[in-house]
């Protein structure tokens, strides 16, 4: 019989000064062993009668023998047995050692195993992407798993508003033969809000349909809707602009990040910076860029706002969509 810990014992109450053991490899209950393992067995003595009929393995499912080549290392008490081909996948295989195997005059108490083959189910997309912003308050959560799963409901695939903590109540659904999962939840998620999601993987969680455990996976994102530029003073492709102007920008929500680096003005010909000053004008609500001397006649300019996590973007942190025009002066 498998004692703790995966050790085997002889049934034999004989006087044996060393009792006839084996420890084995993979371990009993193992999973997502991989398809070209061998079995091994390890004796505590030196032991004879292992062959091809007192070491088996067997794909339960199936009940059919593995055709494998069994060897024994007297130097090592290891015995292997190496299948002629790869085990199939996602599928349980049973060994056996018989009592044919003894040491001197003890016999070893038949003895069997089971173990399980990979591979563990694996994320290969995740919806929203990791770290997102201004993501849709609409927005639904998904996993795509290279393999069909089981045990994905709404406790082991989850939606939690990292604010509050509570989880969101949704709707959890699979499709496309159970690799791809949803949540969709309820109602809008919050805006300007982290959220985590989280699918938990584990033996009586998300698993594939051999038992396999998906290995736990968590990310979040960001809602919100990105900032954008809401008015200008001066359009795409405009000609004949004061060489005096200012530029004033306005946004459809507060946003920070604004700066002589991310709001710039250059000599389209030659990349010359233009020197300036970025000021936000509470009485018209918007930016304003202020060259420090007057524009050249007859020149085009190239005006850049740049958006970014670290540049332009809410105060939440969704960020602005780069943007950049040109116009000449006249």
């Amino acid at each position: 019989m498998l004692a703790a810990g995966g050790i085997m014992t002889a049934g034999s109450a004989s006087a044996a000064v060393t009792p006839l053991t084996v420890a084995v490899s993979p371990a009993h209950g193992a999973q997502t062993i991989g398809v070209t393992a061998n079995v091994l067995a390890t004796f505590s003595l030196n032991v004879t009668g292992v062959d091809s009929t007192s070491f088996t393995l067997v794909d339960v499912a199936a009940g059919t023998s593995v055709v494998a080549t069994v060897t024994y290392d007297s130097t090592t008490r290891v015995a292997k047995l190496d299948p002629t081909s790869n085990l199939a996948a996602d599928k349980q295989f049973r060994a056996t050692l018989t009592s044919a195997i003894r040491a001197g005059s003890e016999n070893l108490v038949t003895t069997t195993w089971t173990f399980t083959t990979g591979p563990a189910p694996a994320a290969m997309y995740r919806w929203p992407l990791v770290e997102s912003r201004g993501v849709e308050p609409w927005t639904i959560a998904q996993v795509s798993f290279n393999e069909a799963v089981t045990g994905v409901n709404s406790a082991t695939f989850t939606i939690t508003n990292n604010s509050t903590g509570a989880v969101v109540p949704g709707l959890v659904v699979g499709s496309s033969y159970d690799k791809v999962w949803r949540i969709y939840p309820t109602a809008n998620l919050a805006e300007d809000t982290w959220y985590t999601v989280k699918a938990v993987g584990g033996v009586s969680a998300i698993r594939d349909l051999a038992g396999n455990p998906f290995s736990t996976i968590q990310w979040r994102f960001l809602t919100g809707l990105a900032p954008m530029m809401s008015s200008r003073n001066v359009s795409t492709n405009a000609v004949g602009v004061p060489v005096s102007t200012t530029l004033d920008i306005g946004f459809t929500e507060t946003i920070i990040g604004m700066s002589t680096t991310t709001f710039t003005l250059k000599v389209l010909a030659t990349g010359a910076p233009v020197p300036a000053t970025v000021n936000w004008s509470a009485a018209t609500g918007k930016w304003v860029l202020t060259p420090s001397a007057s524009l050249l006649p007859a020149t085009q300019y190239r005006l850049q706002l740049t958006g970014g996590t670290t540049a332009i973007r809410d105060l939440v942190g969704n960020p602005f969509s780069t943007l950049a025009w040109n116009f000449t002066t006249a």
